[in-house]
């Protein structure tokens, strides 16, 4: 039976104090610091290290960590209400294996290598160099006088909207056609 490694204890001892706020935070956050402690696991033991769901579409457990070896082995690592340490969210003195009969139906949930704890120098380094500045001036002008543009149409909207209604109730207008031999001329009447 696998058991949690002795660096496993310090991964979420790590993890747990750089985030103590998502350790009482939501329900989400709660499942995010798990996620990444889940992730660093995976880097440093390999990819059977995950999360776990209670079934299909559930979602990740706030306190669990996952071994599939198969069957799934699943730890909580979080002392929820505190009644433990009394502290509220803070990792137990050690995981607490679920019953086997308990994890029946449950699903390991893979998850990304990450090394959250930068462990190797693997990873680029982090860039130092400030964001480049951009002149805003030209932008800014050009919103100014998009700006224009649209109050300037803005106010000719009810006159346009006047001279549709105009048209739409306009009657229409009759046609006289008049023959002249074999040819037939349509005209409007002045007035119409």
């Amino acid at each position: 039976m696998p058991s949690i490694p002795p660096r496993g204890q310090q991964i979420i001892q790590t993890l747990y104090e750089t985030n103590r706020g998502l350790a009482i935070g939501t329900v989400e956050q709660q499942r995010l610091l798990t996620r990444l402690m889940a992730e660093q696991f995976a880097f440093e033991f390999g990819p059977q290290w995950g999360c776990k769901a209670a079934g299909p579409g559930r979602p990740p457990g706030p306190s669990e960590l996952a071994f599939n070896a198969p069957p799934l082995y699943i730890w909580r690592w979080s002392d929820g209400d505190g009644h433990v340490t009394g502290v509220p969210g803070a990792p137990l003195p050690e995981p607490l294996l679920e019953p086997l009969e308990q994890t029946a139906g449950q699903l390991f949930l893979p998850v990304d290598p990450i090394d959250h704890l930068q462990m190797t120098d693997t990873r680029p380094p982090r860039r130092s160099d400030p964001p480049a500045s951009v002149d805003l001036g030209p932008i800014l002008d050009r919103l100014a006088t998009l700006e224009r543009i649209v109050t300037g149409l803005s106010t000719q909207l009810p006159l346009v909207a006047g001279d549709a209604h105009e048209a739409l109730h306009r009657p229409y207008p009759r046609y006289v056609a008049k023959l002249w031999g074999t040819i037939r001329i349509v005209s409007v009447p002045e007035g119409s």
